[in-house]
């Protein structure tokens, strides 16, 4: 059974997760075939011998410090964006009991949402609230 953190009582607005787009170099492999994925804690080194360059986009827990649940890896620019919009409007909310809206909402419903709550993201809504946003 699940059992909720603390820190998920503290949702910053009505969404569970927010996503985070941004360049990421990925590592090879190691012994035991784990990779890690760098993003922008890293600095701006380019990547190492055996390294390259991805777009990512990270599934944070949308409560204090953002904690992150998921990493995928894009190799182009516009197959993360579509990603992005594909997923993004599942995103569970906290008034329907941490569930994702059924029916699910056109990208454009769900801008319409975004706006309405005045929430920020940085592709589908970026004049929004930033104050409870995660600094990008």
């Amino acid at each position: 059974m699940f059992r909720p953190l603390l820190l998920d009582l503290l949702f910053n607005d009505d969404r569970v997760f927010v996503l985070e787009l941004e360049r990421a170099i990925v590592s090879i492999p190691n012994e035991d075939g784990v990779i890690s994925i760098l993003t922008r804690g890293a600095g701006q080194r380019g990547p190492g011998r055996g390294e390259r360059r991805v777009w990512s986009i990270t599934t944070r827990r949308n409560v204090p410090d953002y904690p992150p649940r998921r990493v995928d890896q894009f190799e182009t620019y516009e197959t993360a964006v579509a990603y992005y919009k594909r997923v993004v409007v599942t995103t569970p909310r906290v008034s329907l009991g941490e569930k994702s809206p059924d029916p699910t909402p056109s990208l454009r419903e769900y801008v319409q949402w975004l706006k309405h709550e005045n929430l920020f993201d940085p592709l589908l809504n970026p004049k929004g609230d930033r104050s409870r946003a995660r600094a990008t």
